[in-house]
This record gives structure tokens, C-alpha cells and sequence, in this order.
């Protein structure tokens, strides 16, 4: 019984180490694969190799600006500021016209996974995707991508078991970059929104990073309508949205294995999100700034604020009873 038990105990651990490691191996060649309407054991054989793929002809979405505009203009969506890496929410038709008036168009919004779920385009999302769904999927997540023309993102990791990224209107320039030059990419963690990027700028490097940079191999491929580009964990991507009208949805899986494969990530993340608070503050007006501090810090300073604005009305005050004595 003994030896039957030890037996069962070892098949659970082989089986958990085979899948674990199957989730963190990468590949690290300079190569897209390209495919038209696979099966979806020929699309789980080439997803096994870790190398990009580009699957053509496969409408996941019609959603487009109008329909946005037009039927959720009220709902709020989440404003990324550079500056200070915070997001701030600001309503649909607000972000439009921010657009517009602003005339770098470095602007660019993501992390919208609520605004798709408050707006039930999030419904509309998962009834296309089931073929593109892994095996034993624990959940996955939808996000939204708009922003001017020329507007990029962060080149950055995901350490999900899968990751899908296509366009509904528009087209864009996807940025990849194999995980072995993880070393030269000067890597940032934030465990609050388990995101990993770069902080090198690969559209305007800092003369403080060009030998680094000049390491360091990508992969540039332009994805429009009817294209779905999915990118292996750990690889390294950027889009730049190269039309005025774009829109972009990423669909993020993670199976069971790949929950426990990135188990330290996720443990970090609880923890950093207990001892920190990240705050979403509303933008009153389009160019206002995002400040975020500690409940103790916000305090502190309104009590401070408060106590000059009382001093300087007695000292007003003061001055006033003794001219009129005078």
C-alpha cells in the first residue's frame, strides 16, 4: 500500500513539474510563424513551440470607434499618464475629444478590462473566442487598446499562458522581442498590476541606454482586420497605433498549470497589494495631472493647507483691526 502511495505521489509530481516547465520554457528564435485556418490541434502544436504566431482570416470582432462613440460615450475608461505611470478614468467621449485637441497624440488608454465588462462587450468578446481558448483555461481577462495616431505602449511581458491581440478598425505596428534579451531591456516589476516592461523608450532611447539597446534584436510586424497575433509568456512586445482610428483587444488566458507555474508572482502581488493602495484619481479637466499618495500623506497636507489658510485670514484679520485703529 505503501509503495502504491509513494507511486501516486510521484506521478502528481512529474506531472506537475512537466507542466510547469512546459509554461516557463521559452524560444528564443527571431521568427513569426503565419497560418490560415488551422485546426485546433495544429493551433495548439504551433502555440507549443513558443514562437509568435499570426493566424489570417479570422474576424473576432467588428466593434469600430463609432460603434464606441455611439453607445457608450458615458462609460469611463482608464487614462494612461506616462509621467507618473498611473492610470486616471475619464469618460469615453471625453478621451475622444482629448484626442483631438491634444496635438502630439501621445495618448493612450488600456487597462479597460471593466469598461468592457460594464458595457457587456466583454459577452460579445467570449462567444468569439473558443477556439482560440487554451486547454484547462483557470480564466481569462479582455482589454482594450485606443489612442491617437503614433501613440505607443510600454515594451513589456506577460507571464499568462496566453495572450491574443487583434484589431477591429485601423492598423498597428507590433514591436517583439525574444526573452533572452531580458538582460539588456533594464526590466521594471510592478507586483500591484503584475505588468513587467522595459524602461527603455524603443521609439526615443536615452543616450544612457543606446549601448544596451544596440544588444537587443526585435521583431516588427503590422497586424490589421481579420489578423489575431499571439504572443508566447515572456516574450517582450510594444504596439504603435498607426491610424487615427484604431481599435485593439487583447484577450489574456491562464490555465491551471500556468496559475501555478507563476505562483511567487501572484503571492507577491497579494502582498504588495495589501501594504499599498492604488489610488484612481477623476480628471476634472483634460490636462490636469495625476497625483497619487498615501492616505497619510493626502492628510497630512490638507491639514497643513488648512492650518496656513487660517493663518494668513488672522494675520489678515489683524492687519485690518490696527489700520482701522490707527
Amino acid at each position: 500500500m505503501l509503495i502504491i502511495i509513494n507511486i501516486l505521489i510521484l506521478c502528481v509530481v512529474l506531472f506537475t513539474y512537466i507542466h510547469i516547465y512546459n509554461h516557463i520554457k521559452t524560444s528564443n528564435y527571431l521568427e513569426i510563424y503565419e497560418i490560415e485556418n488551422p485546426s485546433k490541434d495544429k493551433l495548439e502544436d504551433l502555440i507549443a513551440i513558443k514562437q509568435p504566431v499570426v493566424l489570417n482570416n479570422m474576424n473576432l470582432s467588428n466593434i469600430t470607434i463609432d460603434y464606441l462613440k455611439t453607445n457608450y460615450p458615458t462609460f469611463e475608461i482608464s487614462l494612461y499618464n506616462k509621467e507618473n505611470d498611473l492610470f486616471i478614468k475619464i469618460k469615453l467621449e471625453e478621451f475622444f475629444k482629448l484626442i483631438t485637441s491634444n496635438k502630439d497624440n501621445a495618448i493612450i488608454t488600456y487597462n479597460n478590462s471593466e469598461f468592457l465588462e460594464e458595457t457587456t462587450i466583454e459577452k460579445q468578446l467570449a462567444t468569439s473566442d473558443l477556439f482560440l481558448r487554451p486547454y484547462n483555461m483557470l480564466s481569462k481577462k479582455y482589454d482594450l487598446f485606443l489612442g491617437g495616431i503614433n501613440s505607443v505602449t510600454r515594451l513589456k511581458y506577460s507571464i499568462n499562458s496566453r495572450n491574443i491581440m487583434y484589431v477591429t478598425q485601423g492598423k498597428i505596428e507590433v514591436t517583439l522581442c525574444p526573452p533572452k534579451d531580458y538582460k539588456y531591456l533594464h526590466v521594471k516589476k510592478n507586483y500591484e498590476t503584475l505588468e513587467f516592461y522595459s524602461e527603455i523608450n524603443i521609439y526615443n532611447v536615452e543616450p544612457k541606454y543606446y549601448d544596451d539597446y544596440n544588444k537587443v534584436k526585435f521583431l516588427r510586424i503590422i497586424l490589421e482586420h481579420e489578423q489575431v497575433l499571439l504572443i508566447p509568456p515572456y516574450w517582450f512586445y510594444s504596439i504603435k497605433l498607426l491610424e487615427e482610428n484604431c481599435v485593439v483587444f487583447c484577450n489574456i488566458y491562464t490555465t491551471y498549470m500556468g496559475c501555478m507555474a507563476t505562483l511567487p508572482e501572484l503571492i507577491m502581488q497579494t502582498l504588495q497589494q495589501d501594504n499599498l493602495k492604488l489610488n484612481y484619481v477623476k480628471q476634472f479637466s483634460n490636462n490636469q495631472a495625476i497625483v497619487r499618495e498615501n492616505d497619510y500623506a493626502i492628510n497630512q497636507k490638507m491639514d497643513t493647507s488648512n492650518n496656513e489658510s487660517n493663518n494668513e485670514s488672522n494675520n489678515e484679520s489683524n492687519n485690518e483691526s490696527n489700520n482701522q485703529s490707527n
